[in-house]
């Protein structure tokens, strides 16, 4: 096996770990804080559970289609990550408000905790994964400067 399959093996396994570990680390923060704060040991367990529950649909339905799409258009940086989070987490909560109180009114702090929610967990993931030091990413930036310095070799040869 050569370095390059390894590295490109690695990076698969990466992804997955993103998609597996990114949704709870809301809860599994969250659970730390309330513990800190003279909570109940179990409250960390009941947190990540409702991360989990939260989570990963949000993360198999729009997360995994966001994330190829953000990586075939290039946007591996972290602030890309950063302002996507806050969506998926309102829609989490949203998506929740809907199934389990279809008739109360939503709690307006709701939103605004799961926004901050979708922003742990979204650059969670790409702490995880880190796109921006895939191969697929090279490659294109490897196109990128070796178009730029074309432009610039024939630039030259005209003056």
């Amino acid at each position: 096996m050569t370095t390059h399959t390894r590295q490109a093996e690695l990076r698969k396994y990466r992804v997955v770990l993103g998609f597996l570990l990114g949704p709870l680390v809301p809860g599994l923060l969250i659970g730390i804080l309330i513990v800190i704060q003279h909570g109940p040991l179990q409250s960390i367990g009941f947190c990540i559970w409702l991360a989990a529950l939260l989570g990963y649909p949000i993360a198999v339905v729009f997360g995994v289609p966001l994330f190829l799409l953000m990586r075939r258009l290039n946007w591996i940086q972290m602030y890309y990550y950063a302002l996507i989070g806050p969506i998926l987490g309102v829609v989490s909560v949203a998506l929740y408000c809907v199934y389990s109180r279809p008739t109360y009114a939503w709690p307006t702090d709701w939103f605004v905790k799961g926004a901050f929610m979708g922003v742990l967990a979204t650059v969670s993931f790409w702490l995880i994964v880190r796109p921006d030091l895939s191969g697929h990413c090279e490659e294109l930036r490897g196109q990128l400067s070796a178009s730029k310095s074309g432009e610039r070799d024939s630039a030259n040869k005209r003056q």
